[in-house]
């Protein structure tokens, strides 16, 4: 059993936002561990969405079963959280400043922090808002939606989440990830983790932005040929920039993306897209696209594909 750092007679694992990603691996986990005498798993949330988990539970729909799930606490208040062990960050990339300063509360010098957001800047802007604990590297892979109220998705037949460090792994780390398991999640957890990062982002930044330019869902833009033809310029651009920051990968990664987005629903599409298609006044593009533009400036290395990108959804973002 690991040791206890929160401020409960149990190690407490905390979920702050119960959006698609969230809500669908709290709910997992809390599900599992709903009767475990010495781990409970505990909600951040907010509106509508809050008041239906405190009244009738989370509902976690993946691949037609359904989960219903009760955490030992929900609140929109981080401090009624007390200090807990382990906090899974998963807001968008855009809302990290704001609830940040928010959850100091939450952390004390053994808490272990774990952003999940789609970007690669996300880690370093959590380490330099806190003044203690640990922030270890983390990701999903999943096509999860909040559908409405206390109702969590999985739209896809993918999911699956990792967190590690580089270098060798904390004993605290591999019983996470064991508890994970015990749960139903595929998880992997690395000492290699800035490569398995990079691994997840090169997917998720190339579909966005392809997505995102074209406004079509991945069965359109794998079908069309002129579609598809931008998203595998932007893959070779950002396997580029990942090559000139150091992270090598296998020959196949190329093809290896564009087969994970063919096994995907014909009519799903990124996250970033579905804010675009929503109206929102914040978009991941900055983290997801600006991004690789950024750093393909910095290394020399030319990114035309993500410029137009970029250059038209700016004016839209």
């Amino acid at each position: 059993m690991i040791p206890l750092t929160s401020t409960t007679p149990k190690v407490r694992i905390a979920f702050a936002g119960m959006g698609g990603v969230g809500g669908f691996f709290g709910g997992k986990l809390a599900g599992h561990l709903a009767t475990h005498p010495e781990v409970e798993v505990v909600f951040l949330a907010r509106g509508n969405n809050l008041k239906v988990i405190r009244e009738t539970g989370l509902l976690v729909v993946d691949c037609g079963k359904e989960l219903r799930v009760f955490p030992a606490l929900a609140t929109d208040h981080p401090g009624e959280l007390g200090i807990v062990d382990y906090l899974f960050l998963s807001v968008k990339t855009y809302d990290l400043a704001a609830i940040l300063p928010a959850l100091l509360p939450c952390i004390g010098p053994e808490t272990v922090v774990i952003p999940l957001q789609n970007g690669l800047d996300a880690t370093g802007q959590v380490r330099a808002h806190l003044t203690q604990g640990t922030v270890w590297q983390g990701g999903a892979y999943i096509v999860a939606r909040l559908t409405s109220p206390g109702r969590v998705e999985n739209l896809g037949k993918v999911q699956g989440l990792f967190f590690g460090t580089d270098g060798p792994l904390p004993e605290r780390a591999m019983w996470l990830g064991d508890l994970l398991k015990a749960a139903g999640i595929h998880v992997r957890v690395s000492a290699d983790i800035s490569r398995v990062a990079w691994d997840k982002f090169i997917n998720v930044s190339a579909s966005a932005s392809a997505t995102s330019y074209y406004d079509c869902f991945f069965g359109e833009l794998l079908g069309n040929p002129e579609k598809r033809a931008l998203l595998e310029k932007l893959l070779d651009e950002v396997i580029a920039v990942a090559h000139g920051n150091g992270i090598i990968f296998e020959d196949d990664i190329k093809s290896r993306v564009i087969a994970n987005l063919e096994k995907l629903p014909v009519t799903n599409t990124a996250s970033m897209h579905s804010d675009f298609r929503a109206g929102k006044s914040s978009t991941e593009l900055d983290t997801l696209t600006g991004y690789v533009c950024r750093e393909g400036q910095k290394l020399g290395v030319p990114t035309p594909a993500y410029l137009q990108v970029w250059q038209k959804l700016s004016a839209h973002n």
